[in-house]
């Protein structure tokens, strides 16, 4: 006797994968599932329920099973998909970059203000060339987001990481964007890393510098599981209390920044007090702030000269 193979619909895989993540205590499970099945599929998120009736191949039960396996296994979804949105953008990610965070917005939507201020689109960008710099750059959200918005100006991006440096790269080249130099270096070990950032013909000191650095207690720091399982611990954990990079870069940034010019770090929940008493004892900015996220958290220092 023949048997009828069973018909396994969309809508059902969604179903099943949603209750799956919820049954491991993924708070957004429903969302992950949405999103890890329409790239496992090559859909949008919207072409799930306008297809839940559509009977899936074989291949495609195996591709939809596959990404759920690997998130029940902790992988970050923005891994397993192999972009993040950021700041009205795609950035492509995968292990060993870090991936970016709605926060760090934060950072770009701060130095879009103040760069929209001083520097007009009325500029002569001839004689007063605009130049940014994101020091620890990763995917390069933060640097690539600023030279979208100011094609103007040149972006430097520096990091230690090859494979950060390979994903700016690709970034760069994915979202169109040309006016971007990349450095590979460790700027807390080479102390001479600030002289690579003069070495592009262009010997202006910088109007911008943006920096997401390492700023978790590697001891005490609040990391969960699957960041700490899969990101690299490079981009998160920094010694002394998780304020080496900061206290170092700080002191660094003192000899790349023009005189008219600011300078934006990401800052951990909390540390607001304690970094801006880093970059005051700097005795160059007159503005130093902290800023604050949707969470009402210390989330930014913001410092200006001018």
């Amino acid at each position: 006797m023949e048997t009828t193979k069973s018909v396994v619909k969309l809508g059902e895989i969604l179903e099943k994968s949603s209750a799956f993540l919820k049954q491991k205590n993924f708070s957004e499970h429903r969302l992950e599932a949405e999103l890890l099945l329409s790239s496992a599929l090559s859909m949008k998120r919207i072409d799930l329920y306008l297809n839940f009736e559509r009977p899936l191949k074989d291949a495609e039960i195996s591709l939809c099973r596959e990404v759920i396996r690997r998130r029940a296994a902790e992988e970050p979804v923005a891994y397993i998909r192999g972009e993040k949105d950021f700041y009205f953008q795609t950035f492509k990610v995968g292990p060993g970059v870090l991936i970016p965070r709605p926060e760090s917005e934060l950072v770009v939507e701060t130095a879009v203000a103040w760069i929209e201020k001083n520097f007009p689109a009325e500029n002569d960008f001839s004689r007063n060339p605009l130049r940014i710099l994101d020091l620890g750059c990763g995917s390069g959200c933060l640097g690539i987001s600023l030279a979208k918005k100011f094609p103007q100006g040149q972006v430097v991006l520096v990091d230690q990481s090859s494979k950060a440096i390979e994903f700016t790269i690709a970034n760069a080249k994915n979202l169109q964007t040309e006016n971007i130099f990349t450095i590979q270096v460790d700027a807390i070990t080479d102390r001479n890393w600030m002289g690579k950032t003069q070495d592009l013909g262009n010997k202006n000191k910088f109007n911008m510098i943006v920096c997401n650095p390492p700023y978790v207690d590697p001891v005490n720091g609040p990391v969960a599981d699957d960041v700490k399982k899969f990101e690299p611990a490079e981009a998160l954990f920094s010694n002394d209390q998780g304020l080496q990079h900061v206290k170092i870069w700080a002191q660094d940034i003192s000899a790349l920044i023009d005189k008219k010019a600011a300078a934006i770090f990401e800052i951990g929940f909390d540390q607001g007090p304690t970094v801006k008493n880093i970059f005051d004892s700097q005795k160059i900015f007159k503005t130093v702030s902290v800023l604050k996220d949707f969470a009402d958290h210390d989330r930014v220092i913001f410092a200006a000269r001018e």
